[in-house]
């Protein structure tokens, strides 16, 4: 795989933290942060695969909001992304193949499908073997 499709980032995260969470803001943040992994995050675009150096910051824009009751805290944390570009390079192990489409997972986590008519036309799908073989040309 194209070490391409893996981005280290900055982020900053603005967390809702619930007041049941104040004796314990660092266990509650981890918790927040938890929730956002290996899910797309448009502002990054890209998926949070970890992330580390988490700084909770105490400013005068901490606040609760009058008509919900949670405390909003600015988290930035140094993140790991997966975040494919186009002509990048994945590998996946092969988990359904079907005579449309073959399934993959990357990263033991992702799901991609390859569909037929976008793999090479060496490949022939069997039916019934529910596999593709090479298809071989004799020079005979």
């Amino acid at each position: 795989m194209d070490a391409s499709c893996l981005k280290r980032a900055d982020a900053v995260f603005n967390v809702e933290l619930h007041p049941c969470k104040l004796h314990n803001v660092e266990e509650g943040v981890s918790e927040h942060l938890n929730a956002l992994l290996f899910r797309f995050q448009e502002d990054l675009n890209g998926f949070v695969i970890a992330y580390k150096d988490v700084n909770i910051r105490k400013t005068k824009q901490t606040f609760i909001h009058p008509y919900f009751p949670l405390v909003h805290l600015e988290v930035r944390a140094k993140v790991l992304l997966f975040k494919p570009a186009e002509g990048c390079m994945l590998v996946g192990k092969v988990i359904k193949i079907a005579a449309d489409f073959v399934g993959l997972l990357v990263l033991g986590v992702f799901n991609a499908s390859i569909a037929a008519d976008s793999i090479r036309s060496e490949f022939k799908c069997v039916d019934g073997v529910r596999s593709y073989f090479l298809h071989v040309y004799s020079l005979l």
